[in-house]
């Protein structure tokens, strides 16, 4: 399915976001992070809850992280689409 111009519009400012120094220091705090929290979060945690939390922080990370190439993967499958509609040929 063709993406709509509010779609192509949030597509468009995401690239924006994301090619910002701003978001690369972003980005490398998060990784840094997403790295060390395995063992931090095994030596330091009391809990369960304190496991669960950093369980869920650790999924998290990884959606920040993965954001640009899930956007960038999507917008290609959306214009592979677009194509796909727009064939002659078919």
């Amino acid at each position: 399915m063709p993406l709509t111009d509010e779609q192509k519009a949030l597509v468009a400012d995401l690239e924006v976001t994301y090619k910002t120094a701003g978001w690369e220091r972003l980005m490398q705090g998060w990784r840094e992070e997403y790295t060390s929290l395995p063992e931090t979060s095994f030596l330091n945690a009391k809990t369960m809850e304190d496991l669960n939390a950093d369980r869920v922080r650790y999924r998290f990370l990884h959606e920040l992280l993965s954001l640009p190439q899930d956007l960038e993967d999507a917008q290609g499958q959306a214009e592979e689409s677009e194509e796909e509609s727009h064939n002659p040929y078919e």
